[in-house]
């Protein structure tokens, strides 16, 4: 299980907090600033002794979070994706077809605009990807919340890519899914490193170069 952790400290505990960075690869920093002689610091970390080897007299606040949520609707459209009304474009997806709205596709794809204003009667075929990580884009653009593991999350980001969507927080969405996977799905670590590839064919972001380990970046590479 996998929380949001806000840490208040004293600078005197600036040493303590850079040696629980060290041994704790999971660490990711979401926010880091200074407040007078306070500092105060956010992340996502999965709970354990690790936290609990700080004093309650820094710990803040913890609460549970969903590292695998994806934020892409603007408006909630969950009622026009269940009843289909006023659809106007099929999606094809393996045997199962959504009964989708051009206009709430093009206000989040730029690609799909220009696919579906040069093709004005005909209905997207994807036929060669996965059909639960393309439902699962499509749901999330009506609103509904991520539903897949961090696998199948990265896949969502990579088809997002590919239909040129726009994803908040994508480089901290990614880094959460593959401390994720290294931490509790090991198996799948590389698989995610070559998805990491595929998203950033050219250059990985900073972001991500603190999180994937340096021999690992030859895979990306090689």
């Amino acid at each position: 299980m996998w929380y949001e952790v806000t840490f208040h400290y004293l600078s005197e505990a600036i040493n303590n907090i850079r040696l629980y960075k060290v041994r704790s690869p999971m660490l990711l920093y979401e926010d880091l600033y200074f407040e007078s002689d306070i500092e105060y610091i956010n992340f996502y970390e999965p709970i354990g002794d690790m936290i609990t080897n700080f004093p309650d007299s820094i710990i803040q606040n913890i609460s549970q979070i969903n590292i695998h949520e994806i934020k892409i609707a603007k408006t909630d459209y969950k009622k026009l994706y269940e009843s289909g009304d006023f659809s106007d474009i099929n999606v094809y997806l393996d045997n199962k077809v959504l009964k989708l709205h051009r206009i709430i596709l093009a206000s989040v794809s730029k690609n799909l605009y220009k696919t579906m204003k040069d093709n004005h009667n005909g209905d997207i075929i994807l036929d060669d990807v996965n059909p639960i990580v393309a439902e699962q884009l499509f749901k999330l653009i009506y609103g509904y919340p991520n539903k897949l593991n961090s696998i199948e999350t990265l896949e969502i980001i990579f088809l997002a890519e590919f239909f040129n969507i726009e994803i908040e927080w994508k480089e901290r969405i990614i880094s959460l899914q593959l401390n994720d996977i290294r931490h509790n799905n090991k198996e799948k670590y590389y698989e995610a490193i070559l998805l990491i590839n595929k998203i950033y064919p050219y250059k990985i972001p900073d972001e991500l170069t603190n999180v994937i380990k340096n021999e690992d970046l030859n895979i990306l590479f090689k």
